[in-house]
């Protein structure tokens, strides 16, 4: 579904089979005393997902009342009061249907304070609920606890080899039931991870199977200087990378028009010579009446140590649902601070800033609590602006199937106010015509040879800005550093050369649209 409602050649798949698909979900799933009803947080998600695509197309195909019978939290469907099995009490079986590490960590994640070894009355309640759910699916020691442990020895024993693993009958049960007691904890507001807010982290495959970037290399400028200099002279003297021509590009990989870089890194290292720079491209949407200021703040401060906001990173979204379902992306809004003014002032105690003092004499802490203090009082100021870019960040660890790894893509704000669209399996994005919009470009050779961009057709990011009063500035920052076989011959290096200072390099440089 998510490959094909924005097909643009296909017009009747919105107009006639999604809103078949969205009545038929409805009926079995999400309607009072539907066959299918279930609280299993996963199936119940993906259903909800699919109905949530499908109205959006065909406004009306379900009542309002309809649709929020779709959407979390639940307040019917499903095993809604499932019984409890006490498994302390059970002798005689050798090989349990849930283990040992199930039962401590995975069960914890659905539970408040249920974390490592804790033990508090819910999770002992859920973990009773999810026996008595394993047994009720149909496992028994009879039937099951041979073959499982004979899968077990199994999977101990292919764990040093490339042979893949088995699950056991009783983990498979143990998953449904973990899913369906999920979903249940879910719709009484018993989760207590936040940052799961959008899917739980078992969801271990992105059903979208979106295709790693081709590693294609594509910077092919040398930043790592004159290699006629002296490292010494290098590293103190070596200038900032000219990485200009890497901001607008003409006809990008043939494709027709001008591009614009909103996101980028650059990394280059020799160890033949010990060196190594890289460059961060940060592209920042500021709002015209901050322009001036902001931008003045950029080029009188060191941008580098943190200063500029990360790229907001969504964890447990599909790929294919970034621009098309509710919430599955954090807002990419962000907030810069400068500092205005600073001055010297005393406070007293109980006065805001106040801190006493500590300190150890005699083999003991001692606390000294001074009639005055003198502080520094700082006044800021807040801007904020709009980040345009995002990453995508499926871990490949959940499943061999996904490996495309952490991308950087257009931001959602961007890319829906423009109305793109994803086209399956890539990160690419194409406007309302079907023409390419986006670009995204990765090379990786290794961790300090490697390059990453996003770029954006410019007649699109033009009207962007146009339209909701922003301009493009990039800051660019990055650092010249010295590599050798370990941190003792850096440290030899600073050390005979008198420096202690990072090689950081800053710029601040204009869009014209």
């Amino acid at each position: 579904m998510l490959a094909k409602h924005n097909d643009l050649n296909d017009t009747n798949f919105k107009e006639i089979v999604l809103p078949l698909i969205v009545n038929k979900l409805y009926e079995l799933i999400f309607k009072k005393d539907a066959p299918f009803s279930t609280t299993h947080i996963l199936a119940r998600d993906y259903a909800s997902k699919c109905i949530e695509i499908g109205i959006k197309h065909k406004k009306g195909t379900l009542t309002l009342i309809e649709i929020k019978n779709t959407k979390a939290p639940y307040k019917f469907g499903g095993n809604r009061n499932p019984k409890e099995f006490n498994s302390s009490k059970e002798e005689g079986i050798s090989s349990e249907p849930i283990s040992m590490d199930f039962s401590n960590y995975t069960i914890g994640r659905i539970v408040k304070n249920g974390h490592s070894y804790s033990n508090p009355p819910e999770k002992k309640k859920v973990r009773r609920q999810i026996y008595w759910r394993v047994f009720n699916l149909g496992w028994n020691k009879e039937q099951f606890d041979k073959v499982d442990n004979r899968i077990r020895e199994d999977n101990y024993r292919s764990s040093r080899s490339e042979q893949p693993n088995i699950e056991r009958y009783g983990k498979k049960y143990s998953w449904i039931a973990y899913f369906e007691i999920a979903g249940l904890q879910s719709d009484k507001n018993l989760l207590d991870n936040d940052w799961e807010r959008f899917r739980l982290s078992d969801a271990d495959i992105d059903p979208t199977f979106p295709i790693k970037q081709k590693n294609k290399k594509f910077v092919v400028k040398d930043y790592l200087g004159d290699r006629n200099l002296s490292l010494i002279d290098w590293y103190t003297n070596g200038g900032k990378p000219d990485i200009n021509e890497y901001l607008q590009i003409e006809n990008l990989q043939k494709q027709i028009g001008n591009w614009i870089c909103l996101d980028g890194y650059i990394v280059q290292e020799d160890k033949k010579i010990n060196r190594e720079v890289f460059s961060f491209i940060r592209g920042l949407l500021i709002k015209n009446d901050d322009y001036n200021e902001i931008v003045e703040h950029l080029k009188n401060i060191d941008l580098g140590g943190g200063f500029l906001p990360s790229v907001r990173s969504n964890y447990y979204s599909f790929a294919g649902e970034l621009f098309s379902i509710e919430d599955s992306t954090v807002e990419n809004l962000s907030e810069l601070r400068f500092e205005i003014s600073r001055k010297k002032v005393k406070v007293k105690k109980e006065e805001p800033g106040y801190f006493h003092k500590v300190f150890f004499e005699d083999n003991e802490i001692k606390h000294l609590f001074p009639k005055f203090v003198e502080i520094d009082r700082v006044t800021s100021k807040e801007y904020e602006v709009l980040l345009p870019v995002m990453s995508y960040n499926w871990e490949g660890h959940h499943s061999e199937l996904n490996d495309a790894g952490h991308e950087t893509i257009v931001a959602r704000e961007i890319a829906n106010y423009l109305k793109l669209i994803d086209k399956p399996q890539t990160f690419n994005l194409c406007d309302e015509n079907g023409n390419l919009a986006s670009q995204n470009i990765r090379y990786h050779k290794d961790y300090n040879n490697n390059h990453h961009f996003v770029y954006l057709r410019d007649d699109l990011l033009d009207k962007f800005l146009l339209e909701n009063n922003y301009k493009l500035v990039w800051a660019i920052w990055g650092e010249r550093q010295v590599n050798f076989k370990d941190w003792d011959g850096r440290r030899k290096f600073h050390s005979d050369n008198d420096i202690s200072d990072l090689q950081i390099f800053s710029e601040v440089i204009k869009y014209n649209s």
